[in-house]
């Protein structure tokens, strides 16, 4: 595993088999996107553990597709499924941004905390990642000052 820790800024859960694209997601997004704080786990039954243990702090969780239930197991193609599965039975709504190399379907509409899917080997990884999670912020701001702006005529209309 490849993991990056500090102690400042958002807390990302990366989980990923693969030693080379831990290094490059990890590389990536710590260096040129400023994302500090990465947690790295290579299969299902550590990424429970630690989506237990760290939920209300992980602000990103960056999901291969195809990695192994158990350690020292083989890659196993449902295994982000059932991830996704666990956080929304559990309640957990921590956004999420698949990067696999697998042809997959969208996911965006069944997960509504998945942001969306990053096909790795193109381009670069990190940046897609990077893409979406400020895609996200900046919807987030907008329907804010949308919100913002509607109660602020909401209280004027009624003076």
């Amino acid at each position: 595993m490849y993991p990056i820790t500090t102690n400042n800024g958002k807390n990302i859960l990366l989980i990923e088999d693969t030693m080379i694209k831990q290094k490059i997601i990890c590389t990536t997004l710590n260096d040129e996107y400023g994302f500090p704080n990465i947690i790295v786990t290579d299969n299902l039954e550590d990424a429970i553990k630690r989506m237990n243990s760290y939920e209300e702090l992980i602000d990103l969780i960056v999901l291969d597709w195809r990695f192994p239930f158990k350690k020292h197991e083989s890659a196993e193609a449902g295994a982000g499924e059932l991830f996704l599965d666990y956080m929304l039975r559990n309640g957990y709504y921590t956004n999420v941004v698949i990067c696999t190399a697998d042809d997959i379907k969208d996911y965006t509409k069944q997960y509504p905390f998945v942001l969306g899917q990053v096909k790795f080997g193109d381009n670069n990884p990190g940046q897609a990642i990077a893409e979406l999670e400020l895609e996200f912020w900046k919807k987030m701001a907008h329907n804010k000052s949308d919100n913002e702006n509607n109660i602020k005529l909401t209280l004027t209309s009624h003076k």
